[in-house]
């Protein structure tokens, strides 16, 4: 196995801890995490709908990453979601006094400005998993026709 097959199964392996771990701790947690998305007043009229559909999203993300066939898929779902989570703690970060923090975990314990470039860090995390995985594909029929023949 060569280095770009060995990160490229790291890198979902990262995020499959990651979603696993927040979505149980937000599904377990479910009434703080609902409270934590309420204090936030432009997401207070969907705090409910967002504790219930984001640690499922988690969590079905954390399935299609340990799929094979559905690993790019899932890759793709996680670079959305940090995209997503990345846009929401910078905007806590500029235009919010009060910062409420609804990620589940220790992740909690994380500055805003740590979180912010952690959420970086994991988008551009998920982009070089979701290229090598294209690569590793793209090239699998090439490599069983150079066994073939």
């Amino acid at each position: 196995m060569n280095y770009k097959s060995t990160i490229s199964t790291i890198i979902p392996l990262i995020f499959v801890c990651l979603f696993l771990y927040t979505g149980v701790s937000k599904l377990s947690h479910t009434t703080i995490f609902k409270e934590a998305l309420s204090e936030n007043t432009w997401l207070a009229p969907l705090a409910g709908i967002i504790a219930f559909l984001i640690p499922k999203l988690e969590i079905a993300t954390v399935i299609f990453l340990l799929v094979p066939h559905l690993r790019l898929l899932g890759l793709y779902m996680s670079l959305f979601m940090m995209i997503i989570f990345t846009i929401y703690i910078a905007y806590l970060l500029l235009f919010s006094t009060d910062v409420p923090c609804s990620c589940g975990g220790i992740i909690t314990n994380l500055t805003i400005k740590q979180h912010l470039y952690l959420n970086i860090s994991l988008c551009i995390l998920a982009r070089i998993g979701i290229s090598l995985n294209k690569r590793i594909n793209r090239d699998k029929p090439l490599r069983l026709k150079a066994l073939m023949g």
